[in-house]
C-alpha cells in the first residue's frame, strides 16, 4: 500500500547476551553445572526519549540437564520472550521448547573437549494495536476528524496472528584443569522463514538469523581470571557485533562465588554497509554459587547521544537448583 513505507529490522538481542543463553543458541540448553536452571532478563530501551512507549523486552527460561554417563548428557528447556514498543505496541511474544545433546570427544587429565547439538521449535505471536491510529479516510480535509468512521485502509490487515518458528545450533567447548575454558557456537534462527506480513494478501518472509559467538575464561591467578567474549549476528540487511572482556574476581573458586565486571562494545552495520559503534556497555555480574545477579547499561555513542546517553538498561537474574556436582562447564554462562 502506498501509504506505508518499507522498513527492515533485526531480531532483538541483549547487549549482555551471555545472561540469556537460550535466546542466543538452543545448543546451550542444559549447559550448566546443576540439575535445573531458571533465568530471567529485562531490557528497557530509549526510556528517556520514548517515555511510556519505550521498547520493553522480557526473557525467561527454565532448562534441565540429564547426565547419561560421564561422556554424554541431554538438555531440555522452555523459554519465553516478550518484545514490545512504540505507541502502537508493536511487538512479538514467543514460547519455545529446546533440546540439546552433548558428547565428549576428548577427555584427559588436563582438558575436556565436547560438542553440543541443539534444536528448538516454538510459536510466535506477532501483533500491533491499531485502535488509536488515524487514517486519511477519517479526515474531512478541513481539519475535522471522526474516529468512528470505518477506515477502508484497515481492510486486509491481520493485526494479531501466530507463526511457527524453527531454530538450531552447534556449540564446542574446551575446559582445562587449571580453570581456563574456551567455547565457540553457531546458531541459525527462523530456519522455516515464516511469513510475518500483517497484510493478508501479501507475503514477507522472515530472514534467517545467523549467529556466531565465542569466548571463554583465561586464568591469571588463583583469584583472578579474564573473560573475553563476542557475538556476531547477521540477518537480512543488518548485522550486529558485540565484543569485549570481563575481569572475574573469585572469592571461592570451588563454589564459583565471584564478581564479574567489564566493558562490551556494540556495533551495527547500517543499510549503507558501514559498521558503526552505537553503544558501550559496562556490565557487572555477581555469582553466589546458585544465584546469579547482573546489570548492564548501554551508553549511547551514536548521533542519538544528542538526545539520550542512556540507550538501555538490562537486569538479569538466575538460579540453579539441585546438587551442583557435574563437571564444570563454561563459567561465563553459569
Amino acid at each position: 500500500m502506498a501509504w506505508l513505507q518499507p522498513c527492515v529490522a533485526q531480531d532483538f538481542i541483549f547487549s549482555d547476551f551471555n545472561r540469556t543463553p537460550l535466546l542466543i543458541n538452543p545448543a546451550l540448553t542444559g549447559n550448566f553445572n546443576g540439575k535445573v536452571r531458571a533465568r530471567a532478563g529485562h531490557r528497557n530501551q530509549w526510556s528517556e526519549v520514548l517515555s511510556g512507549t519505550s521498547f520493553q523486552s522480557h526473557f525467561v527460561s527454565v532448562d534441565t540437564r540429564l547426565d547419561v554417563d560421564d561422556n554424554q548428557n541431554f538438555g531440555f528447556g522452555l523459554s519465553g520472550l516478550r518484545d514490545v514498543g512504540g505507541a502502537l505496541d508493536f511487538g512479538s511474544k514467543s514460547l519455545n521448547f529446546s533440546s540439546a545433546y552433548e558428547r565428549k570427544l576428548i577427555s584427559t587429565e588436563k582438558s575436556t573437549h565436547s560438542i553440543r547439538l541443539g534444536l528448538e521449535g516454538g510459536i510466535v505471536r506477532r501483533s500491533i494495536d491499531l485502535s488509536d491510529t488515524r487514517w486519511p479516510s477519517q479526515h474531512d480535509g478541513n481539519g475535522g476528524f471522526d474516529p468512528t468512521i470505518p477506515a477502508p485502509e484497515l481492510e486486509g490487515i491481520d493485526s494479531d496472528f501466530l507463526i511457527a518458528d524453527v531454530n538450531g545450533g552447534l556449540f564446542w567447548q574446551s575446559i582445562f584443569s587449571d580453570g581456563s575454558a574456551f567455547y565457540l557456537g553457531l546458531a541459525a534462527h527462523h530456519l522455516n522463514r515464516p511469513n510475518v506480513s500483517f497484510f493478508v494478501d501479501e507475503e514477507e518472509k522472515l530472514s534467517t538469523r545467523y549467529t556466531i559467538h565465542g569466548g571463554g575464561e583465561i586464568r591469571l591467578t588463583q583469584a583472578w581470571s579474564m573473560m573475553p567474549t563476542f557475538l556476531y549476528v547477521d540477518q537480512g540487511e543488518h548485522s550486529t557485533f558485540i565484543g569485549g572482556a570481563l575481569a572475574r574476581r573469585y572469592f571461592d573458586r570451588s563454589a564459583s562465588t565471584s564478581l564479574q565486571a567489564g566493558i562490551l562494545v556494540r556495533a551495527n552495520k547500517d543499510l549503507g554497509g558501514s559498521l558503526q559503534t552505537n553503544a558501550i556497555t559496562p556490565t557487572v555480574n555477581l555469582l553466589l554459587k546458585r544465584l546469579n545477579l547482573g546489570i548492564a547499561v548501554d551508553i549511547t555513542t551514536s548521533q542519538l547521544a544528542e538526545v539520550s546517553y542512556n540507550g538501555a538498561v538490562e537486569v538479569s537474574l538466575g538460579y540453579v537448583f539441585g546438587a551442583i556436582t557435574a563437571p564444570k562447564v563454561v563459567p561465563v554462562q553459569e
